[in-house]
């Protein structure tokens, strides 16, 4: 019957993994998804065109909440125990993944 302490090895070996599953998963699949605009025009003639314009605006307009939403959202999270170093660093791999999927 395994000890006491290789139960707690192999119970914190199991979340690494799912852990690294899961940021896996978000990074290949993304889940935060930004619209460009196509640009058919030179910038003067975005300048002078106002529907084209407008449509510009409203895409950064739309870059900033989703971007707010995202850095929110990982706020929110529950901060493991940030005890060790490997704590430390599944942290921020996993905060790395999340924002790396805004594109």
């Amino acid at each position: 019957m395994p000890s006491l302490e290789s139960k707690s090895e192999i119970k914190h070996n199991i979340l690494k993994f799912t852990n690294q599953i899961s940021n896996a998963l978000t990074q290949a699949y993304g889940n935060v998804t930004i619209y460009v605009p196509p640009i058919t025009a030179s910038d003067d003639e975005i300048q002078r065109n106002p529907k084209m314009l407008k449509a510009f605006q409203e895409a950064v307009e739309d870059w900033t909440n989703k971007i707010s939403e995202t850095i929110e959202k990982e706020d929110k999270k529950q901060e493991r125990e940030l005890k060790t170093a490997q704590g430390e660093t599944e942290y921020w791999s996993s905060r790395s993944a999340t924002f790396n999927t805004l594109f």
